[in-house]
């Protein structure tokens, strides 16, 4: 079941907040490591710190910079730092054997990621891909461990936060499971209007810019499946897609399609 709650929990709500104004604006007059800092005091697990944990953390911090696809973390490799996306935002792949690319998300920034592999010292189970121009600040992971161990209750938060995000996965277990091509569009669309939109006066528009190839890469379908529910919803007057921009021009009939 899609719903709200779940997509917030999952994620801190300033992501949203800074996903929803377009990339300029963001950063104005601001370095990427003091950017790195706000985003990081936003979370639940920063804010637990103790002042000098979390300048230990702002003093290794590591600011990187990719361009469009290029990889970032290659899958089945050892994770030895989190991560935090300052600007672009990142795919989580999988490249198969016949060199088909499936995206299991789009990540924007403001989030922190690889938390799972880190705690468990297993190796990361996606490629990790700029999707435009991206640049990260990582956090060494022995900084991190040092904090776990000493702060029981950054421990629980992480806890947290590892727990709400798997619900989100079981959610798209869910959808991919029961729902047609059509209804997982919409609920793809309704994740990416939480994280990648802005709103302008006659429609919501994503500021993450999306091929037909993109969308077949995400929904595990071919670019034709994907061309015929694009065309179906604009002329529903739902969404459309000008030039791998993609607008939202109706939300409550877009929402409609998912199958609560």
């Amino acid at each position: 079941m899609l719903k709200t709650a779940h997509l917030e929990s999952s994620f801190p709500k300033f992501e949203k907040k800074f996903t929803t104004l377009p990339a300029p604006i963001q950063f104005q007059n601001k370095s990427l490591q003091h950017t790195a800092q706000e985003f990081l005091l936003n979370y639940k697990l920063i804010q637990l710190c103790t002042p000098e944990q979390q300048q230990e953390i702002f003093k290794h911090l590591k600011i990187s910079r990719y361009h469009s696809n290029e990889m970032i973390f290659h899958k089945s490799t050892s994770c030895n730092e989190l991560t935090l996306i300052l600007r672009g935002s990142i795919k989580l792949a999988w490249h198969v054997a016949d060199g088909k690319q499936i995206v299991h998300r789009f990540i924007p920034a403001g989030c922190l990621i690889n938390i799972v592999p880190l705690i468990s010292r297993l190796n990361l189970t996606h490629d990790h891909v700029a999707h435009d121009a991206t640049v990260i600040a990582t956090i060494p992971s022995h900084i991190f461990y040092s904090i776990l161990k000493q702060n029981h209750q950054v421990s629980l938060a992480v806890l947290e936060l590892i727990c709400n995000r798997n619900h989100l996965l079981f959610d798209d277990f869910y959808h991919q499971s029961t729902q047609s091509l059509r209804g997982r569009l919409a609920r793809h669309l309704l994740l990416l209007v939480e994280y990648f939109s802005y709103q302008d006066k006659q429609d919501t528009t994503l500021n993450i810019k999306l091929s037909q190839e993109n969308f077949a890469e995400l929904l595990h379908t071919s670019r034709q499946s994907i061309n015929k529910e694009l065309l179906w919803l604009a002329q529903h007057g739902i969404a459309e897609v000008k030039y791998n921009q993609v607008h939202i021009l109706n939300l409550g009939k877009l929402r409609a399609l998912v199958h609560l």
